[in-house]
């Protein structure tokens, strides 16, 4: 049986993702929650369940690195795909008999890392593979396997008929009069970025600066640090399968980062395609940083030429302008519109 994305699906589901970074982890997270609504049986898997402990440590201390560097970036990357050849055999031929046992047969996958694995899996039963596409272009993970076998489906998130299959859980969003005058800066999954300057250029904006997983020194009266909750994710390993639970400085509640978001002038963010479904979802213009990686500037050229984002050279030139931010939010409340109704 071989489905797309947006029918019914009876049997039970398995979602296959990553936790190395959010970019995969949060969009696997939206259709968990769509199939669960849906009533369709489901379950979802971090290929970090199956990693050595010596390859978690390993993975941890390339992205601390890379929070500064984005060269690092791509060397943490390969270092990700050297992990597939220290995936302890013992738990993953557990994971593949248990999947045997229980006749599973339907996959949706976030993480290229998942492949190989499911290769395996094939000599032991047919699959169905949906091979899900959250970048515009090849993410890394993929890139390292391409091409697909021809019986796996590939699925692009931001394609029409798919980011529709997303926004009909948003069906409203909140207008911009009513939002906060605040600016969300975050630097991703991975919390990659150099923001010295960029924060001491943002102190000068009329905006409440509400930074996002990033150690920084610099304080200007204006801005709320928002932090993960520590105990929540450490290693590759997380407590619980719900949104990063983030707590902003000197408060006890939590929230996922998406409810800053939502209430938000803009995000300002490298162009990661869980940033872009962020946007869409909430309509909540992009403030580009420099992309990294080639489906990242296929992200970014996507939304700049969509009118759903600008650069941050570009706004800063603008003096950080409000009515260049609102212009956008209406571009994307005009394109979800427009799918809403189709």
């Amino acid at each position: 049986m071989q489905y797309s994305i947006n029918i019914n699906i009876k049997d039970q589901t398995l979602i296959l993702t990553s936790i190395t970074t959010f970019g995969n982890y949060i969009p696997a997270l939206r259709l968990r929650e769509i199939l669960s609504e849906k009533n369709i049986s489901n379950d979802l898997l971090l290929i970090e369940s199956l990693y050595s402990e010596s390859a978690l440590t390993r993975l941890e201390r390339f992205k601390k690195s890379s929070k500064e560097n984005y060269k690092f970036i791509q060397f943490a990357l390969r270092l990700i795909r050297n992990t597939m050849s220290t995936v302890e055999p013992t738990k993953k031929q557990i994971t593949l008999n248990s999947w045997f046992k229980m006749g599973i047969k339907n996959f949706i996958v976030f993480s290229g890392f998942w492949l190989p694995i499911l290769k395996e899996y094939e000599q032991m039963i047919g699959i169905n593979v949906i091979v899900f596409h959250v970048d515009k272009g090849l993410s890394p993970s993929y890139d390292f396997f391409w091409p697909l076998d021809s019986n796996y489906v590939s699925k692009w998130l931001h394609d029409k008929e798919n980011i529709k299959f997303f926004l009909r859980r948003h069906p409203e969003v909140m207008k911009y009069e009513n939002r906060n005058k605040e600016i969300v800066v975050h630097g991703g999954g991975w919390g990659v970025g150099n923001w010295g300057t960029l924060l001491n250029d943002l102190s000068q904006s009329n905006f409440k600066i509400i930074i996002a997983e990033i150690e920084s020194n610099i304080n200007n009266g204006n801005q709320a640090n928002v932090k993960i909750r520590p105990d929540w994710i450490g290693s590759g390993v997380i407590k619980e399968l719900i949104y990063p639970p983030m707590v902003s400085e000197g408060a006890t509640e939590e929230e996922p980062l998406f409810n800053w978001i939502k209430k938000s002038c803009g995000v300002i963010s490298k162009p990661g395609g869980s940033t872009l479904l962020d946007c869409m979802l909430t309509a909540t213009p992009l403030v580009v940083l420099e992309p990294v990686g080639k489906h990242e500037v296929e992200n970014a050229d996507y939304f700049l030429n969509m009118g759903f984002g600008i650069e941050y050279s570009a706004w800063k030139r603008n003096d950080f302008s409000i009515s260049t931010l609102k212009q956008l939010h209406k571009n994307i409340s005009l394109y979800r519109n427009q799918l809403l109704k189709e």
